[in-house]
């Protein structure tokens, strides 16, 4: 099962990451975008990503893309260094 991570700092109330995931064709996958994106508002590293739904292998694309939207009258402030994925 892949868990999804990220590196910011700049981030607040302010401003904060809004995490979508996308299919190879860069269609939004459902229950992981629009309502369902994970929110990031802490600065951190290797913060966990927090999806609100769970990951289904059987449901899973055989590639995903990140959508990363700075958010945010201070969204300038954030700089975000790395995003990665772990399976376990």
């Amino acid at each position: 099962t892949p868990r999804f991570f990220l590196n910011a700092e700049g981030l607040s109330d302010q401003a904060a990451l809004r995490i979508e995931l996308l299919d190879a064709r860069e269609q939004p996958i459902e229950k992981f975008s629009g309502a369902d994106a994970a929110i990031i508002s802490e600065n951190g590293f290797r913060t966990p990503i927090p999806f609100s739904n769970q990951w289904q292998p059987d449901d899973a694309p055989c590639s995903v893309r990140f959508r990363v939207i700075f958010d945010g009258a201070s969204a300038s402030d954030i700089a975000l260094s790395a995003l990665y994925v772990t399976f376990e």
